[in-house]
């Protein structure tokens, strides 16, 4: 998947792969994403699952698989702020909202995935390789 990048207004993101469910919906639950290249999306790999409220990652264990995928941004694109007040670009190699997660032997580079969590006037972005702030007991390791 390439070039999945958010253009409109307001504060949003696009992603390579979408793993989206719950919200009173049913999760996506099982799911692996094995051996993809993602290239230039907002975001890499977008696991989202949320409890009935959208508010919360889901009590009931997901367990979705993010594995030795090559995932890279060359540059920040979601700069969604305004000149005045940042509302926020957000750009991630992985982003998990969900419980029990395995992210895992990912190679994740670029720009646009540098470590920057702090929105501004001056950069109006958030950005992360690896993004796990709203999911429960995730498993992150040897990504690179």
């Amino acid at each position: 998947m390439r070039g999945n990048q958010y253009t409109g207004g307001g504060a949003a993101s696009s992603a390579g792969v979408l793993l989206y469910g719950g919200c009173g919906d049913p999760l996506v639950t099982g799911v692996s994403v094995i051996g993809n290249t993602l290239t230039n999306n907002d975001v890499g790999a977008d696991l989202s699952n949320a409890d009935p409220s959208c508010a919360n990652p889901p009590s009931t264990k997901t367990a979705d698989v993010v594995a030795d995928n090559r995932i890279s941004d060359s540059a920040v694109t979601n700069t969604s702020g305004a000149s005045t007040t940042p509302l926020c670009g957000y750009q991630a190699g992985v982003s998990d909202f969900g419980n029990h997660d395995v992210i895992t032997a990912n190679h994740i580079s670029g720009t646009g995935y540098l470590n920057h969590p702090n929105c501004t006037v001056a950069q109006p972005y958030v950005t992360y390789r690896i993004d796990t702030t709203g999911s429960l007991d995730p498993l992150v390791v040897f990504n690179f």
